[in-house]
């Protein structure tokens, strides 16, 4: 993985500086325990409670959701389960590309702070032989926008 950097939407994203920034996180919002971030996550931004950079944590998730609708499940205190809510502006071609990206840049932090992580394609971290984390990626229309 030497010399490979993650570009998103023509960025750098292990080089970007402040004047590079995508987007500005909100202050997490903690829970003890979710169904899914992602999907309570969704319904916030369905329903206009939630932007871009809104960021949903819990200790633990129930029925998260992977790749091909398989459950993925959390062990509390072991694993970090997130969800933030992206808005680039970018062509719609190009968001698929952002798992692949994130995913990478991940990977790239973890070999740098000295876990031997790697991307197995197109979104899931591994590490020592076995699956460390994965990326998921939803697009969700907002409420407001889905007037037509």
């Amino acid at each position: 993985m030497a010399g490979c950097r993650a570009r998103v939407f023509g960025i750098d994203a292990r080089r970007a500086g402040p004047q590079d920034t995508l987007m500005r996180f909100q202050p997490v919002e903690w829970h003890e325990q979710l169904e899914s971030t992602n999907a309570y996550l969704r319904e916030l931004v369905r329903s206009g409670r939630a932007e871009a950079g809104a960021v949903v944590a819990a200790r633990t998730q129930t029925t998260g959701r992977g790749r091909a609708g398989r459950i993925w499940t959390s062990v509390p205190d072991q694993d970090l389960t997130f969800s933030f809510v992206c808005s680039p502006a970018a062509p719609a071609i190009q968001i698929p590309a952002l798992a692949m990206a994130v995913a990478l840049t991940a990977a790239e932090t973890l070999v740098e702070l000295g876990v031997p992580a790697r991307v197995k394609w197109p979104n899931d971290l591994r590490a020592g032989g076995r699956k460390i984390g994965g990326i998921l990626t939803e697009r969700v229309v907002a409420a407001a926008a889905a007037v037509e």
